[in-house]
């Protein structure tokens, strides 16, 4: 699989860098002889799609502070219900407490980064898929405010919930003219998944 991985992500890099150079996005950095990405985030409007919640902070925190410091309007999505954001899961506990802990926690992280807007969509942390329902309602989420930017998790991410991320944004967006005028980022957050996969192998051990 990672060789896979690595074949696909070189095959991609190959194709998107005459892309890059026309847009002026790509430079050399003639020092160490490598290409480089020259971006800057900016006031556009912006919407995170967060698997988890904390896929924001890890994936993208700093990304998404220096946007809301140079004027950016940000949205993060939470797509899951944080049910199984927790290394060990409390018996005892009642169902949703978690869910409740877990938005309050997200909140605060995202007063922190200065983010005004957030939406809960409550799919079930560790199941996540692509159905009608939800991709109706982030492409409503999509056609109601016409981001300029879209962060997500990369395609290949581990976690298969991240993986869930791009297909229910393919979903969302296919057969509208979205696909034409939006801009997608990947983002990274592999510290979270590897936390969340230790935690479905002992809930399931209970």
């Amino acid at each position: 699989m990672k060789n896979l991985s690595k074949l696909l992500l070189r095959s991609l890099s190959r194709a998107a860098r005459p892309y890059l150079k026309t847009v002026g996005l790509l430079q050399t950095a003639k020092v160490f002889n490598r290409s480089t990405l020259v971006w800057e985030p900016a006031d556009e409007k912006v919407l995170v799609l967060a698997p988890h919640m904390d896929d924001e902070v890890i994936g993208c925190g700093g990304t998404i502070a220096k946007h809301v410091v140079r004027g950016a309007d940000v949205t993060v999505v939470f797509l899951t219900d944080g049910g199984a954001g927790a290394a060990v899961i409390d018996s005892g506990q009642a169902p949703g407490d978690l869910t409740q802990t877990r938005t309050a926690e997200a909140h605060r992280a995202l007063s922190c980064l200065g983010v005004q807007h957030s939406i809960f969509l409550g799919a079930e942390d560790g199941n996540l898929a692509s159905t009608p329902s939800l991709a109706g309602t982030l492409g409503g989420i999509l056609t109601k405010n016409l981001f300029d930017l879209i962060y997500l998790p990369f395609f290949l991410e581990e976690h298969p919930d991240h993986r869930a991320t791009s297909q229910i944004l393919l979903d969302a967006v296919s057969g509208t003219r979205l696909t034409h005028t939006r801009t997608f980022i990947a983002m990274s957050a592999r510290a979270g998944s590897r936390g969340r996969r230790s935690a479905s192998r002992r809930r399931s051990a209970r």
